[in-house]
């Protein structure tokens, strides 16, 4: 992986700015929101730069809501924008198994709906449906942070990564900018054992989809080395001869049904649709010169 230095330049922060701006983040626990942090875009950028290279940057206490059955953590903007440059780092040094469309340049819920139609129409109708059980939440931070660890040399960006991960216990952030990439590299050695050994697998996140059903041991034994367990509560087999939902999609349709009776509508509420391919519409226009000595926050 690239240095710090490369992960923090103007270029890699504006981008990350960009992503998160493209998104309409709403403020953490600080107040400030994206409109504030655009008032004095290159000040507030430089600053942050200043406070990553000089080491004595410090993430804010995430916000927390209660949703459902998960608590929801929100980020401060500056923080996102650190998450966001590190999760670009992760996905130009790491490319997941091909049957992970969550989170993947060029992959999304489009692209497991398409590989799940091809498989159908090959005559696969049977599969088990399985979610894992409070997934970010039960990560082991130690165990990921190895695996981080085999594939950085530079200490300052590794210390960065630590930095972010202790941040949140137990597990990693769920609503993290950086949680979704990390939780592909946890998952890595899992994901290609699987497709590996299955005629069909597909994972988006915490949501998978496997065939033969016969496989399900496999999964459970597989997610128990990385100390993960299956939630019995939303799994369970499913036929596409009676039809089923996955990642928002009615699967007894395909692709260009799915579109055309706006099941995608559905699914876009559920998930991000081009979660890693937002467009920058125009180049950073401060440049990569020396940060100046503001003052900051932390």
């Amino acid at each position: 992986m690239r240095e710090l230095e490369h992960v923090i330049n103007m270029d890699s922060l504006y981008r990350a700015w960009q992503k998160i701006a493209s998104k309409r983040a709403c403020a953490g626990i600080d107040g400030i929101d994206i409109s504030f942090y655009r008032s004095d875009l290159q000040k507030n950028l430089r600053s942050l730069q200043t406070s990553v290279s000089s080491g004595i940057y410090l993430p804010y206490t995430e916000k927390v809501y209660n949703s459902k059955n998960r608590a929801i953590c929100i980020s401060c903007v500056e923080d996102k924008i650190i998450q966001t440059a590190l999760a670009e780092v992760i996905m130009a040094a790491h490319v997941p198994a091909k049957s992970v469309h969550g989170f993947v340049r060029k992959r999304s819920i489009f692209t497991a709906k398409k590989t799940l139609d091809n498989a159908i129409r090959c005559g696969v109708s049977e599969y088990s449906k399985v979610d894992i059980k409070r997934f970010y939440d039960s990560i082991d931070a130690r165990m990921l942070f190895s695996r981080i660890a085999k594939r950085i040399n530079d200490k300052k960006l590794l210390e960065l990564f630590e930095l972010l991960l202790y941040t949140h216990s137990p597990g990693i952030s769920t609503g993290s900018c950086l949680s979704p990439t990390l939780s592909n590299l946890y998952l890595d050695e899992f994901d290609r054992c699987i497709e590996e050994n299955s005629v069909f697998y597909s994972r988006y996140v915490d949501d998978i989809l496997i065939a033969p059903i016969s496989n399900l041991p496999l999964i459970e034994e597989k997610l128990a080395e990385v100390n993960l367990e299956i939630n019995p509560e939303k799994s369970g087999t499913v036929n596409a001869a009676d039809g089923f939902r996955y990642l928002g999609f009615d699967i007894k349709n395909d692709i260009e049904a799915a579109i055309q009776n706006n099941d995608f509508s559905l699914a876009e509420m559920i998930y991000e649709v081009n979660e890693c391919d937002v467009t920058v519409d125009e180049a950073c226009p401060f440049g990569r010169d020396t940060c100046d000595n503001s003052s900051y926050r932390h």
